[in-house]
């Protein structure tokens, strides 16, 4: 990525495995590591553990933060809100055409790698 930032995603299938979840059968994690320090999101669909949805290290210290809604729907109804927050503001969202292109094209490649069982890359706009 631009500016020397790093993406991975890393996807295993486990179709023994039972995951305690209102929708897919499977659990989300994301880490955001910068300069300084890391942030944990945990468990979009499932929950595997009984951990905090959000945990932040800054400072040799870790702060948990759970006082927020946690359903993997609460993504769409933020995201609903904040598009139409911006139509009616005359403000540009947060992710614009272009960005959501790309989305899709990456998680596109990621079921196709899958399907073929290698590495797909990704095409762009550019």
């Amino acid at each position: 990525f631009p500016d020397n930032r790093i993406g991975c995603l890393e996807v295993v299938y486990s179709s023994g495995m039972e995951i305690d979840t209102r929708h897919y059968a499977q659990d989300d994690r994301v880490e955001i590591t910068g300069t300084e320090g890391v942030l944990w999101i945990n468990g979009g669909h499932g929950r595997l553990a009984d951990t905090p949805p959000l945990v932040l290290y800054r400072d040799s210290a870790i702060t948990s933060y759970s006082d927020m809604a946690t359903g993997w729907e609460q993504s769409f109804i933020l995201a609903t809100r904040h598009f139409v927050d911006c139509l009616a503001d005359g403000r540009q969202a947060a992710l614009s055409v272009r960005d959501a292109r790309q989305v899709l094209r990456f998680a596109l490649a990621a079921e196709e790698s899958g399907r073929r069982r290698c590495a797909v890359e990704v095409q762009s706009d550019d």
